[in-house]
């Protein structure tokens, strides 16, 4: 009898120790995979696999980075085009710099306190985002920026390109500089006024990681080779020819990229840097004949947009955009333009027509077939200047973007519509921003099986043997120990 119980107790003791050996053995071998993670791609076509540039981003980061993915999930298939290619990719990135990004998915509509959180921290987010943030530097990246929607058949996701670049930027010690022109009636960076301040679209600029400062285009000399881009925002008086051959110099020998936003009939002397840019600004103001293209105020909306990366954001989302009173900046058809890239980006409607000697008092909205210019108007045009075409290799020597409003990007009319969206994407494309890279984009294949229920249960049932098999093995045997 004692030797009954001496052998069940150390039965009963092995049990307890296997189980214990049992779960140190897998406690260990989980802790040591969470912490020398090494991931090996066996697939014949690495479609998942980061590419060499990537890895070599990662490989150089030394902060903290801090990736937000922000969704708004109204269907199965939203989160199946959005959100789970982007957290594959960001299950990339993680498994070969995990201790330095950290990754965040918030659903817009089901987790309101952290998207107010992330709001405050970050600005405005509109729909599916990603917030990329390092120390004090962000960007974030809307969801039509990751992928090429000129590919009618396949769904082409190019967020690699775009994050990675976005690293590239963020984590290194580099800044962009742009420069805002004063000394011309300009509209001030640090003003706070709702008509003629640009505070708060400049401060978005400099959260976003930019270097922004202000100068006279006579300071402007020879040797600012680390001037990226130069903003003339609403001037109201005169360029000097000196001026003006300083910013020919700068787009023309300098490779630099100048954005020049109008202030409406008001003298600039710029017409001829514009001619040899092949593009004309006419002194006439943008009416609309009807109120689909109006505000209550008088102010234009404008929905017609190029295919462009510019205004890639603006067309995926279906934005529009808000300005004020506008010119035409529209391309010179009597211009040499034998090494120009010209592209209107954005236009007014059929409904609208630009109108000569306009008086806003007598609000005249008649068409004159003798003096005004009927629609569809460019109001923003982009000129780029080849090296040589004849070669079949562009490379741009200078790019010249001209819109004929500056009232879009005012502290009063930047939050409005797509405004500030449609600001940014131009500084982001000016400065070559996230154009660094050249990585190729994944297809991204869907599959779907169409199951009944009834071929679910089946399916279930097949799946369920073997385990059931086993079970009765078991049971089995233990009963006939038991006997």
């Amino acid at each position: 009898m004692e030797n009954f119980r001496a052998a069940k107790l150390i039965r009963r003791l092995n049990n307890i120790l296997a189980v214990s050996i049992a779960t140190f053995l897998f406690i260990t071998v989980n802790l040591l995979a969470w912490t020398y993670l090494r991931r090996i791609n066996m697939a014949n076509k690495p479609s998942t696999a980061l590419s060499s540039e990537s890895i070599h981003i990662l490989n150089s980061i030394i902060g903290e980075v801090e990736i937000f993915v922000a969704y708004e999930q109204q269907t199965d298939s939203d989160a199946q085009i959005f959100v789970q290619p982007v957290r594959k990719l960001l299950q990339e990135y993680r498994a070969h710099c995990q201790n330095f990004i950290k990754t965040t998915f918030i659903d817009i509509n089901k987790q309101p306190r952290q998207i107010d959180s992330l709001r405050n921290r970050f600005g405005e987010i509109d729909g599916n985002s990603v917030v990329v943030s390092c120390g004090d530097r962000f960007k974030t990246i809307t969801a039509f920026e990751l992928y090429d929607l000129s590919n009618e058949n396949d769904t082409v996701f190019c967020g690699e390109e775009v994050i990675s670049n976005t690293l590239a930027t963020l984590t290194s010690g580099n800044k962009k500089s742009i420069v805002f022109t004063v000394g011309h009636g300009e509209m001030s960076i640090d003003n706070p006024s709702a008509s003629n301040g640009i505070s708060s679209a400049v401060s978005s600029l400099k959260k976003h990681g930019y270097n922004v400062l202000t100068k006279h285009i006579a300071d402007i000399n020879s040797n600012s080779d680390d001037l990226d881009l130069i903003v003339i925002a609403g001037p109201r008086t005169e360029f000097i020819d000196t001026e003006v051959d300083t910013l020919e110099y700068f787009l023309s020998h300098k490779n630099g990229r100048l954005l020049i936003l109008l202030s409406p009939l008001k003298s600039n002397g710029l017409d001829d840097l514009f001619f040899r840019w092949g593009i004309i600004a006419d002194d006439m103001i943008l009416v609309s004949k009807d109120s689909t293209d109006s505000a209550n105020n008088g102010d234009n909306i404008l929905r017609i947009f190029a295919d462009h990366p510019i205004t890639k954001a603006m067309t995926g989302m279906q934005l529009t955009s808000i300005f004020g009173a506008t010119q035409p900046a529209r391309p010179d058809l009597g211009a040499n333009t034998s090494q120009l890239v010209i592209t209107p980006l954005i236009e007014s409607s059929l409904n609208t027509f630009a109108k000569l000697n306009f008086n806003k008092d007598k609000a005249d909205r008649n068409f004159d077939p003798n003096t005004d210019l009927p629609g569809p108007i460019p109001i923003a045009t982009l000129s780029e200047r080849m090296l040589d075409k004849s070669t079949g290799i562009d490379i741009s020597r200078g790019k010249l973007l001209v819109v004929g409003n500056c009232s879009f990007i005012s502290n009063s009319r930047i939050h409005l519509l797509g405004n500030r969206i449609l600001f940014n994407s131009m500084i982001n494309w000016l400065t070559d921003d996230n154009q660094s890279l050249r990585i190729q984009p994944r297809i991204l294949k869907q599959y779907m099986a169409n199951l009944s229920k009834s071929d679910i249960f089946s399916i279930a049932r097949w799946i369920a043997i073997l385990p059931l098999f086993i079970l009765l093995i078991g049971l089995y045997v233990s009963f006939v120990r038991r006997k």
